[in-house]
């Protein structure tokens, strides 16, 4: 790793100072989660997060509210629809349905093929 400093500008070292403070803490947290190192400083900074989605539900909100207007069971093309209606595009839906099978959120009923659309359900 190289690192270099210019003291001519001390603000910039100010902050790449908090940077590395920041970066320092969460790598001591992580450790700790882990149970693999001993944190030295705990009250500089909590654990990350990360938000969770609940079942049936997109981290996209305007995705989520598309999926709360499907059925249990629902055809790609008509949330293709939904989606557009909200002004989401279609790449972004297609590849939001992806990441939600992907994660469990969905689950592929029938893979579609040609003009027959694949159809999920909502877990």
């Amino acid at each position: 790793m190289k690192i270099e400093f210019d003291f001519a500008r001390p603000e910039e070292l100010r902050k790449l100072k908090r940077e590395y403070e920041t970066a320092l803490a969460i790598i001591d947290a992580a450790l700790a989660a882990i149970g693999r190192d001993k944190v030295e400083h705990p009250e500089q900074m909590p654990l990350p997060t990360i938000p969770k989605t609940t079942s049936g539900q997109s981290a996209n909100p305007a995705i989520a509210s598309v999926i709360a207007k499907c059925e249990q069971e629902f055809d790609q093309k008509n949330f293709l629809q939904l989606a557009k209606a909200d002004g989401i595009p279609e790449q972004k839906a297609r590849r939001e349905i992806r990441n939600m099978v992907a994660s469990g959120l969905l689950k592929l009923v029938t893979q579609g093929k040609g003009r027959c659309p694949s159809i999920f359900r909502k877990q």
